[in-house]
């Protein structure tokens, strides 16, 4: 076996430990998340605290195959005559694959781990908000238009004694939108937002000064603006079907975010 053989050897040695370490982490949290879940009432708070530990361990792996690679593994290639530019970078390009590899991993695990804790607060708020309640005015009693599910705060006139009333949306109601609504919306566009990262990924590969790959970068951006309307529109039409009352808020961030996903 050549001395590069042997360098090559090494560094898929190195990525191969790393990519362990990473999926242990997965399996290790995967086996604690139907604990956690079970026990969520209204908010996910302890999800997103968990996951930002996760995310923190896993960016120590990302910045151990950077500092590995500037720090020894790039310097020993560069000092091999036998080594061209094009596999000094076809090695370089082995680190990188697997960052990016785990980040798609994690945002899709994030994703769906979040959703499922969304539906077990969405079915603890069905179980203790009851949806045959009428709100009724503090001054004659007569029932007020208001919907079970409203998340917003309003004053409404009582058409029978005209007193304004002011009504405030359970908390509970509220965690739907925060901790249940918002999660179920982007587990609809997992894919989407795992190919948006994908598509930079692909496009930071290539040199659009090279005729050939500018014509892939291009073909690239074009597919990024179709995934990015699409997970848009399907996240906010999600959002504004189920918020019924904060419909137009949602759909002036649609409008906003589709005018954004034109920007490559």
């Amino acid at each position: 076996m050549s001395k590069k053989e042997e360098l090559i050897q090494k560094w898929d040695v190195f990525l191969a430990k790393i990519e362990e370490r990473f999926n242990d982490l997965l399996a290790e949290a995967n086996e604690n998340w139907p604990l956690v879940i079970e026990q969520l009432e209204y908010d996910s708070s302890v999800i997103s605290n968990a996951w930002n530990g996760i995310s923190n361990q896993v960016d120590s792996l990302q910045n151990k195959i950077d500092d590995t690679w500037d720090e020894k593994m790039d310097p020993l290639f560069g000092m091999m005559d036998e080594v061209s530019g094009a596999e000094r970078m076809e090695q370089l390009y082995k680190g990188k694959d697997l960052d990016n590899k785990m980040s798609g991993i994690l945002t899709e695990q994030r994703i769906k781990i979040s959703a499922d804790a969304g539906r077990k607060i969405y079915a603890n708020v069905i179980a203790h908000i009851d949806l045959n309640k009428i709100h009724a005015c503090k001054q004659c009693s007569a029932p007020l238009p208001i919907q079970i599910y409203s998340f917003v705060a309003k004053n409404i006139k009582c058409d029978a004694c005209g007193t304004v009333n002011s009504y405030e949306p359970d908390s509970r109601i509220r965690s739907l939108e925060y901790y249940a609504m918002n999660q179920l919306a982007e587990e609809l566009v997992i894919s989407e937002i795992v190919r948006e990262e994908e598509i930079g990924y692909e496009m930071w590969k290539l040199d659009a000064r090279i005729a050939s790959e500018k014509i892939i970068v291009d073909e690239l951006s074009k597919e990024l603006v179709i995934v990015r309307k699409k997970r848009i529109n399907t996240y906010y039409n999600y959002l504004i079907e189920n918020i019924a009352d904060k419909a137009t808020i949602y759909e002036n961030q649609k409008n906003e975010r589709l005018k954004w996903a034109e920007k490559v």
